[in-house]
């Protein structure tokens, strides 16, 4: 075997070495969930605004939508394969973070957490009496 072929080998036996080693817990756990799920339980549409802001208060993330009845919005998280080095990518892993959710521009409710890649803040709208409630659910 020639010098370049033997080069070329332990080239893609390393780089798929290293893609199964970002991917492995994906392989075991699982995707990680959302980073919130809003759900209507009211039986009238809602106008939902989020906004997250990092640890320096400054606005990293916006979403605005109606909501209908029994209708849910979720912001998915992404899986970045990013190497273990400082990076500049936005990863939902860097926080604290807070995130203001306003309903019908009249409701606000703020929370700030570390969100980590198995937990969901879970916010309910007109469930139980209440006119907001956030949950905080690990899966």
């Amino acid at each position: 075997m020639s010098r370049k072929l033997i080069v070329l080998i332990i080239g893609i036996i390393l780089v798929c070495g290293y893609f199964l080693y970002l991917t492995f817990p994906l392989y075991i756990i699982g995707p990680p969930s959302s980073v919130y799920d809003i759900k209507n339980f009211d039986d009238e549409v809602h106008f939902i605004n989020v906004v997250v802001f990092d640890e320096n208060r400054n606005p990293i993330y916006q979403d605005m939508d109606n909501l209908e009845p029994n209708e849910n919005l979720e912001l998915e998280r992404e899986v970045n394969f990013i190497p273990p080095i400082p990076s500049n990518l936005f990863t939902w892993v860097d926080g604290p973070y807070t995130f203001y959710f306003t309903i019908d521009d009249s409701i606000t409710e703020n929370i700030t957490i570390d969100p980590w890649p198995y937990e969901t803040i879970c916010v309910w709208l007109y469930f139980n009496e209440e006119p907001i409630d956030i949950l905080i659910s690990t899966v």
